[in-house]
């Protein structure tokens, strides 16, 4: 009978360890993030709202106070966010997290509509619909290139970073695909697809740089091999290469 006893007092001590370790942890877990997975959106109501990809919920929030966001960037090492108002560009710490940006990229006179890191980190650049691409220092702020692709009027609607980190590629509202040499400054070459003055509204590169994708704002997707775009300068449109997908519109 005691030694029956004595199992009962054990078992009792061990349900009530079990029952305290699992409120010790549902009080520490919400604590304990997991930031293997950083998602971020904005807009319009000027907020930044970062989310638990896995559960959806919103754990953390900015206001950019003076503007509405226009496009969200994570740094490749996840420690920095940019996010692109109007006109300015605002530069945020995750690790640690601070709600007061670190730097402001002040030089653009419209909406920024595109922003990217390279690898090292070192810089940064943007896009406006002030006509002009610019490379940042991300530690003193200051603007390094200032290249205007057409003319102040013609909106530049997206940019991307090449894989070689070493030239943007980018579209407008002219219709032109540009390719911008960042050490030389200059732009190295461009085009229209299919000689069209009609809006790119997207462009993208595959990671390995064997393809450039460009959208423009009636449905049609050009995608061009590097072997293409080598020999499209000055404006040559007489492209064997040049592949069009049209997208139908949905109804």
């Amino acid at each position: 009978m005691a030694h029956r006893n004595l199992n009962q007092q054990q078992r009792a001590a061990y349900n009530a360890q079990h029952h305290q370790h699992q409120q010790q942890s549902q009080q520490q877990a919400p604590q304990q993030k997991d930031e293997s997975v950083l998602l971020c959106t904005s807009g319009y109501d000027r907020q930044i709202r970062f989310w638990e990809a896995p559960t959806g919920i919103c754990n953390r929030q900015i206001s950019t106070g003076d503007s509405q966001v226009n496009v969200l960037i994570i740094s490749p090492d996840k420690k920095y966010l940019a996010a692109g108002g109007n006109p300015n560009i605002k530069l945020y710490q995750l690790q640690p997290f601070s709600r007061e940006p670190i730097q402001t990229f002040e030089g653009h006179t419209n909406n920024v509509i595109s922003i990217g890191f390279p690898i090292h980190q070192k810089w940064l650049f943007s896009a406006s619909e002030d006509g002009t691409i610019k490379i940042w220092d991300k530690r003193s702020g200051v603007c390094q290139r200032d290249k205007t692709i057409r003319d102040k009027k013609t909106f530049v609607n997206c940019a991307v970073l090449h894989p070689n980190q070493g030239e943007i590629i980018c579209c407008d509202q002219s219709g032109s695909i540009s390719i911008y040499d960042i050490a030389a400054d200059k732009i190295r070459t461009s085009w229209k697809p299919e000689g069209k003055n009609i809006p790119i509204r997207s462009v993208t590169v595959s990671s390995d740089a064997s393809m450039v994708i460009a959208a423009n704002n009636r449905g049609t997707c050009y995608v061009y091999k590097p072997t293409t775009l080598l020999n499209n300068n000055n404006n040559n449109n007489n492209n064997n290469d040049e592949q069009k997908v049209s997208i139908p519109s949905s109804s």
